[in-house]
């Protein structure tokens, strides 16, 4: 399981084809916005989450994400997936492809 803390707004890359955002923490609450690559300029929502604390949440094949805490306006998620994807924090992403 790799551990990553996302703050509201910020998304994490699976791959290249699907991207996980924080849209919101309330209290111990929440909302995961699920996207899909539609084109290569283009996603498209597939789904809105709420994932319960320390209940893996299966967000495509293989690939599952666990809320595992909430610490003020972070959220700290766990990723299981296959190890041939990469995962990496959306700033990240968009770095390596402008160097591309």
């Amino acid at each position: 399981m790799l551990v990553l803390s996302r703050s509201r707004n910020q998304s994490v890359m699976i791959g290249d084809d699907l991207r996980v955002t924080v849209s919101a923490i309330r209290s111990a609450q929440v909302w995961l916005s699920i996207f899909r690559r539609t084109s290569p300029r283009h996603f498209e929502r597939v789904a809105i989450e709420c994932p319960q604390p320390d209940q893996p949440l299966a967000i495509a094949d293989d690939i599952s994400v666990t809320l595992l805490d909430v610490h003020a306006e972070t959220a700290r998620l766990g990723f299981t997936l296959p190890q041939k994807l990469a995962i990496r924090r959306q700033e990240v992403y968009d770095a390596l492809r402008r160097e591309r």
